[in-house]
This record gives C-alpha cells, structure tokens and sequence, in this order.
C-alpha cells in the first residue's frame, strides 16, 4: 500500500522452478497495474467498474524450469484523474493458485519501489479534456530504493451479524484481454527546425526520409546536439495507443510526443479560428497543432525503455526533439494498439459507391470506442453514456456475435442505480453524472440485447433493474400522468436552438421527455411479456395507455397535422415526431402524419448525428427507408473532408471519433438490407429490404446461429432477392406488402416489379 496520493510503483517479486509449471494468477491493483513476467507484457487492468465490483484478472501462465522475474507497476492519480475512474485507495494484490511456488501478495518476498520520474503535465488548451493527465518521464531522476510492501490485512467479514465493510469487492473480468499490437502505419508528413507546433507545413520526401525509417521500424535516428526538431507524423488512419521509445545517449534531451485528431485552421493573422475549426482533415498546410500526450528525458545511457503510463487517441502525432550538449539516439518509436479484441465480421456493399466509406469509417468509429467499456470519445472523455452506447451496441450487433463487452456495459448501468433508483447518464464515473432521459435508454438497450442477441438468463437478471426504475419513474409523474421536471441533465440532442440539449419544456413539461418514456415503456412491456412477469407486464401497459392518452390530449397539434415539444405548443421538431411514431401507441392516421412531417422537414427542429438514429429509425418503421440515403449526405461527406471516423456533431466538431455516429452502419444492415430479429434471442428473422433507388445490394450480418446473407439485384424488369440463413433459422422476407416464409439455408425470390408476380426457389 502507498499513501494516498498519485503515485508510480513497481512491484516484483523474483522465483525458482525446478521443472517446467504451470502458475495460475488472480491480480488487480487500485488504479491500475501492468503485469509482467521475464520483462514480457502479460496483462493490464483491472477492468473499469466500481469499488463495489471491482475487477480482477486471471492469467495461466507455463514457465519453463529455472529463475523468472515476475513484475507489476501500479499506478494511482489523485489529482487529475480520469473521469472514468473510480477508486477506493491505492493497492495491489497477486493471488497464486495452487501452484508449485507461492507467488501471493503477503506471503511470497515481494519487493516493491515509488518511480519518482514520473510527474504530471496538464494542458489546458483542449476544451473538455478529462481523460486523464500526460506524463514526464524524467530518466535522470532515481528511481527509488527497493523496500518490503506494507501488507493491510483485513478482518474476515462476519457471516453471523451480516455485516458488509467497505472497500473493494474484488469480481473476476468478464471481458478478454484488450488488444496489444504494435501500429506501423503512415507517413511523415513535416520535418522542421523548432517546435514548430504554430505553422505546420508539408516537407519534401527527400526531407522526410529518415524519419519515415523510424517510425517504420527500419533504423535508429540520431538527433545532433543544440537541437531542437519536430515532426508530424500522420497516421493515416483512427488508433488509439500506448506510446513506447527506446533513446540512448543524449543526456538531458527531450523528446515530447503529443497526440491530436486534427489541426487547427488559422485566420490570416494567425491567430486560431473560431473554437474548432479544423477544416479539410488531410489538410496540413498553415494549420495548428494543439496536442496531448507524453514526455520523455533521457539520462544520457543506453537503450533506455520509456512507455507513458496511458493510451493516446488520434489521427497526428507530433514528436519534438530538444537536445542538450549530446546528440541523441532515437532507437526506436512505438506505437501499441489497444482497444477491445472484436472485428468487423459483417459487410455490405451496393451500387452506391459512397456508402463504401461510410460503413469503413462508421465500423473503425465503433471499434475506436470499445475497450474496458464502450466510450463516448477517445481523445476527450473516455466515458460510457447510456445514450451513446445504446446506439453503438446495436451498430456492434451488426459487426460481430461478442457479447461480453455488450453484457459488461449493461450490468455496469444496472450497478449505478444505488445512487438515486435511476440509471446515471455515465459510469463509472468520478463524479456521478445524471440525467434521466440518458438513463431511461438502459431499459431499451436491454430490449436490443434480448432481440439481437442470446441470453436468456442475463436478461432475466436485468429485470429487476428495469422495474425499480420504472417504480422511481412513476414518482415523477403529474396529476395528469405526464413527466414533469427531472433530476439532471434532461439531455436530448444538440440542436443549435435549444438551451444546452434540453428540448422545449425540457426542465418541466415535454412532449419528448414524454413520447421518450413511453418509448421505453413499449420496450419494458416486451420484456416483462417474454421474460417477465404477466402482472407486471399489465401493471407496465396500463401506464403506458394512460401516458399515450395524456400526451395525445396535451401536445397533439390538429392544425400542423404532428406533436408539439411543449405545452404551449409553439415548438416542434424531428425528435418528437420520430419517437411518436416509435413508440407504437397511437393509430395509422397520426403515425402517417408524422412521418410526412418528419419527411417535409419543414417548421421543425432538425437532429443531429446522436438523435438521427432515432429519426432515421422512425423512417425505417414507416418504409420510408429510401429516405435514409439522402440523409446520410452528412455521413458520404467525411470521406472527402478527410475523417477516418465519424464526428460528434456538425462542424465545427469537437470530437472527430464520436462512436454513436457510426449508426448509418446499423441502418445500412436492418432497413437497408432489412435484417432485423422477429423474436428474442433472434431465433426468427424478418428481412424487409427498403432499397429505394439502390439497385444492388450484398450484406452479410453476423448472428448468433451463423451469417445471414442478403442480395438484390434489379435486372430489367425483376426484382432478384437471394437470402441465406443459418440452417436452424426460419423467418419471413416482407417485399411490397407480401409475406413469404423463409427457411434455414439459401432461397432465392424474383419479383415482376410490374405485375407483382412472383417465383420461387429453393434448396
């Protein structure tokens, strides 16, 4: 145990075997730990939770007969923290399991020192930056000496009186280990004199040279002395990193490695632009660099291993060399991938050409922000929002049939309604965070869950969560049975008009609020009806009739044919009209209406990139799929404008990776192609292609049976749908208001689009 403020230590503890073994190992730390064995990566956690279900991880390891080193550094900040983190006190602990030699914290001759060169560098240049501090790593600063670890024994828990101390409830990780690969990638794209963050400029490839071997792995690079060099690599693409260099020589030098999603625009004075403005991504040229990340001080030897104690984000790095009275030898540069273990296992493709790069850049933005939990944001926060992971889990759906880190996200929600009885809009979370129209989302990313994938039994598990909060719900209700102000932030969408998210009404009376619990309600219904309870499913309908009849009543709008955001029925929008039409509780004629007021646009308050996936959703319901294409404009534009993944919201952009608006892939899959679950656990498909203009179409969809397969073709005057399904899947194919039945293994349908004909076969 180290005093509680932040601090850097390593732990080893040095063994014999006298025949090749096998050792198993149960270790976690409070922050966080690296573990080690014969210098060698074996892990790092533990897993983000909170302290009442803190993680701990497992490891098998077979060493061969002779002496190993076994190794740990655990870090812990108290100043500066990550939002994401949650702590309870600094520790370490290392169990061995039954092995031939005792490896467990307490009893085995662990030794342990505080690195002093590490200190913490804060920047305060970046608008929103929670993800932690960057480091200096000072070589010539001692290490420390090596001591005994104080070891806290802790008294049994009574199992007579009940009694529940505080502290650390260690769970094992539910989640694999996250992805540790090394990144060669890209190019330099500037060399030059100076720290040369101001005026970025592209430099001649003779220039650019040997710094490219380096980054490529191929040679050294030797910075002369009195020095000091900076140079731009691109990246070329989204990653997020552990940065690693390996220097010899040049005492006192510095090399500075800072990590950005883009650069900034200049205004012909040189002053920034407007907050955000970043332009063109691909562009460079007289643009800015801010930047985060790492320093590193070289203490003159040789081949001296420095790697921060964190992953970076971003598209740039900017590396600036300061040398002192030596030159110094820049072995080596790395870059560690690290993110969650899961690929792109689906696909789709059709005569749309700039639908490509939208599903490249939609899959790497969901891939960007999955790691110990989904996040909002690499380079900025780091954290997991209800709202935000609902709509990448269901993009997730469509890339792969992995369901730990879906699962993961989902208990962690469940956990953080000890706070209040309401789900937080993020966690974990240091500090809490609430808004009650995040959390409300929980119940229907537990919906998707239990119709795309298959759990039965977690989703039984969740139930409880969903009635609790639906209980605390029911407190906030009117005499006339609507929603009236709730705690938090009642965040909707980011519409320039609105104050700070909230929709009209926001913070008393609105009709988004409103049609959004009664959205999850649909869904909390579904769940109760088939994995629930009968009375509790009844007890569910019940409100959900009586808040239907009581948002009809107050924010029906006759004369404009759709549903006011507020009482008085000034304003009107996107987000009502979709959620109205999703929440399946009012008849044809008002659900028509709306989605032409949705299809018109006109006098409404238009979504951005978070809250059109449920406007493009609504369309979906209502067949107007085709309508999706020309509302992904926003999305084909990034390929053009230099994005390797999606943004947050409309330039200027804060975030340029933004996971939730990967959710073009989702659509692409389940309207497009139209794949979507016809029962829990999808053990029935309904496939309802909505192709509008598209005249090809190949999509493959992972599920939890196999691959679903879709292809359409228009040839002349036919229709051509082929369909594969997993052999035990059975389903429908709906085409033009028809149902026809589809069975395990591949059918094909061809369709006389003017006579509505139609043949089939089969095999």
């Amino acid at each position: 145990m180290v005093h509680p403020c932040s601090a850097f230590m390593h732990f080893e503890c040095m063994f014999e075997l006298d025949c090749d073994s096998e050792v198993i190992l149960h270790v976690s730390a409070d922050q966080r730990f690296e573990l080690y064995g014969n210098h060698r990566l074996i892990g790092i956690g533990p897993d983000r939770s909170d302290v009442d279900h803190w993680s701990f991880h497992s490891y098998r390891l077979k060493l061969n007969r002779g002496r190993h080193r076994l190794s740990a550094r655990v870090d812990y900040l108290s100043e500066a923290m990550p939002l994401a983190q949650m702590t309870h006190k600094p520790g370490f602990i290392c169990l061995s399991e039954d092995g031939p030699v005792d490896l467990t914290t307490g009893s085995a001759p662990w030794r342990v020192y505080r690195d002093e060169r590490i200190t913490l560098r804060h920047f305060a240049n970046l608008s929103y930056h929670v993800v932690g501090p960057g480091y200096c790593i000072d070589g010539r600063t001692p290490t420390g000496s090596w001591c005994e670890p104080v070891v806290a024994r802790a008294p049994i828990n009574s199992l007579k009186d009940g009694t529940i101390r505080s502290g650390w409830k260690l769970h094992p990780t539910p989640l694999p280990e996250q992805m540790h690969a090394r990144l060669n990638a890209g190019r330099i794209r500037m060399v030059s004199p100076g720290d040369a963050r101001q005026v970025l400029h592209e430099t001649d490839e003779a220039d650019t040279r040997a710094w490219q071997r380096l980054i490529s792995g191929d040679e050294p690079l030797t910075i002369e002395p009195a020095c000091v060099l900076s140079a731009l690599w691109d990246l070329e693409r989204y990653a997020c990193c552990f940065t690693e260099a390996i220097l010899s020589g040049g005492r006192d030098a510095e090399i500075s490695v800072l990590w950005d999603e883009s650069c900034y625009e200049h205004n012909h004075d040189g002053v920034i632009k407007a907050k955000r403005a970043k332009g063109n991504r691909n562009d460079i040229e007289h643009k800015h660099f801010l930047g985060f990340g790492d320093t590193f001080i070289s203490n003159g030897e040789a081949d001296q291993c420095f790697r921060a104690p964190w992953w970076r984000a971003g598209r740039y790095v900017m590396i600036t060399v300061t040398t002192r009275a030596e030159p110094l030898t820049i072995e080596n540069i790395k870059l560690q991938q690290t993110r969650y273990p899961f690929e792109n296992e689906g696909s789709f493709h059709s005569d749309d050409t700039e639908l490509a790069p939208v599903e490249r850049i939609c899959a790497q933005g969901i891939l960007m922000n999955a790691h110990e939990t989904f996040i909002d944001c690499p380079f900025y926060e780091q954290l997991n929002y209800t709202g935000d992971s609902r709509v990448q889990m269901l993009a997730s759906y469509v890339m792969n049939t992995d369901t730990h880190l879906q699962k993961r996200c989902i208990e962690l929600f469940d956990w953080s309604r000890a706070i209040n009885g309401f789900v937080l809009e993020r966690y974990p979370s240091t500090p809490y965070q609430m808004s009650c129209t995040f959390g409300l989302l929980w119940i229907s990313m537990l919906r998707d869950f239990a119709w795309w994938r298959r759990d039965d039994e977690f989703v039984k598990q969740m139930l409880a969560g969903v009635r609790g909060m639906l209980e605390e719900v029911r407190r906030h209700l009117g005499e006339q049975t609507l929603l009236n102000a709730l705690p938090g932030w009642s965040f909707i969408d980011w519409v320039p008009e609105w104050d700070t998210g909230y929709a009209p009404g926001g913070e008393g009376i609105s009709a988004v609020n409103n049609l959004l619990l009664l959205t999850v309600l649909k869904d909390a219904c579904d769940l109760e009806r088939e994995f629930g309870n009968p009375h509790l499913f009844a007890y569910h309908r019940e409100l959900y009739v009586r808040l239907a009849g009581a948002i009809f009543d107050t924010f029906w709008c006759p004369q404009r044919g759709m549903f006011a955001d507020d009482v008085a029925q000034v304003h009107f929008s996107e987000h009502a009209q979709s959620l109205a039409i999703l929440c399946g509780a009012f008849d044809a004629e008002v659900v028509a209406q709306c989605g032409n007021a949705v299809s018109a646009g006109s006098g409404l308050s238009k979504a951005t990139v978070y809250f059109a996936y449920y406007v493009h959703e609504a369309l979906s319901f209502l067949g107007k799929g085709a309508e999706l294409l020309p509302r992904f404009a926003r999305w084909k534009v990034l390929d053009k404008m230099g994005f390797k993944t999606p943004i947050e919201q409309p330039e200027p952009s804060r975030s340029d990776c933004h996971g939730f608006a990967s959710h073009p892939l989702f659509h692409m899959h389940a309207t497009l192609a139209g794949i979507r679950p016809d029962a829990p656990g999808f053990r029935a498909v309904r496939i309802a292609p909505q192709v509008g203009p598209l005249r090809e179409i190949h999509c493959r969809s992972p599920h939890p049976d196999g691959v679903i397969a879709v292809q359409y073709a228009a040839q002349d005057c036919v229709d051509v749908v082929s369909i594969d399904l997993p052999r035990q899947l059975d389903g429908i194919l709906a085409w033009r208001g028809t149902e026809y039945p589809l069975a395990g293994g591949s059918q094909s349908f061809t369709f006389d689009r003017q006579e509505y004909d139609t043949s089939i076969s089969g095999e």
